[in-house]
């Protein structure tokens, strides 16, 4: 993916099977995922998901009802988990980490 994304446009589908064919994927499996009526209904759906929660943006994360658009350092993310509260501990160590206890 970080190839795909070091890409710059257009990026298209020409460009991910050359991509996975440079990282040797198997570019016949991904054509025929790409083309598939599957993928299609799964993407559609996940776009109209994506629209009902308010997502405007790729990445955006979701957390507890917070919003986060754009790529984010590691840092934030875990600031975010301990900011939101999903981690289950009650304090960050010294580096950010969950150092606290569970809470129940």
């Amino acid at each position: 993916m970080d190839r795909y994304y070091a890409v710059r446009p257009p990026r298209s589908e020409q460009t991910a099977l050359d991509v996975a064919r440079d990282v040797g994927a198997d570019v016949q499996r991904l054509a025929a995922c790409i083309e598939s009526d599957e993928t299609s209904r799964i993407l559609s759906e996940d776009i109209a998901l994506g629209r009902s929660a308010g997502v405007r943006a790729t990445p955006t994360l979701l957390v507890n009802g917070w919003t986060f658009e754009g790529a984010l350092p590691r840092a934030r993310l875990v600031e975010i988990l301990h900011d939101t509260g999903p981690c289950g501990c009650d304090r960050r160590g010294p580096d950010g980490s969950c150092g606290g206890e569970r809470r129940n």
